[in-house]
């Protein structure tokens, strides 16, 4: 399991150009929420998720955040990992949009960093040492939001995730 969420969370920064995920992506959040099978789930959001990396448009972002974000509150511990995985590239691609996002789900946004650290499992040297370098670049685009933009729950929810990024420390389970 560890191995498949740090594979996951590299397939979708380092492959993003495959075109045959768009036709299989689900073409609203809703369909994503029907699914009761955890792995199920998780296969259709990292499509969604992947789709929306490639597309790379605001809204499309905006709807795959939105779209973590309506499956979180129904996570199991098999599905929890990839969803904070999904997150972690999510906020990298753009944490201005996420920041938003996360701003309208006060409910979620404190379960999310209290398991931030689920995303930071490798199971070999070289997926840890790609996790580090993942932490370290989601640390510093965050400290580039100025401050105050966006409000005072962004600003807040910012300072929330980089506090919990320089707490983290990536494991490595052999």
């Amino acid at each position: 399991m560890n191995k498949s969420i740090s594979a996951s969370l590299f397939v979708a920064v380092c492959l993003l150009g495959e075109p045959a995920l768009a036709s299989q992506t689900p073409k609203c959040e809703a369909e994503l929420v029907k699914f009761t099978s955890g792995a199920k789930k998780g296969v259709m959001v990292y499509k969604y998720v992947a789709t929306a990396l490639m597309s790379g448009t605001q809204s499309s972002l905006t709807a795959a955040i939105r779209c973590v974000w309506a499956v979180w509150p129904k996570r199991d511990g098999a599905l929890v990992r990839e969803l904070v995985a999904n997150f972690l590239v999510l906020c990298l691609k753009n944490p201005e949009i996420f920041l938003s996002v996360a701003s309208d789900e006060a409910n979620n946004i404190q379960s999310l960093i209290d398991e931030l650290y689920l995303g930071f499992v490798a199971g070999d040297r070289g997926q840890q040492q790609h996790l580090e370098q993942l932490r370290q670049s989601l640390t510093r685009k965050l400290l580039l939001i100025k401050e105050g933009v966006g409000g005072e729950v962004k600003s807040r929810n910012k300072d929330l995730l980089i506090a919990q990024l320089d707490s983290i420390r990536v494991q490595l389970i052999d």
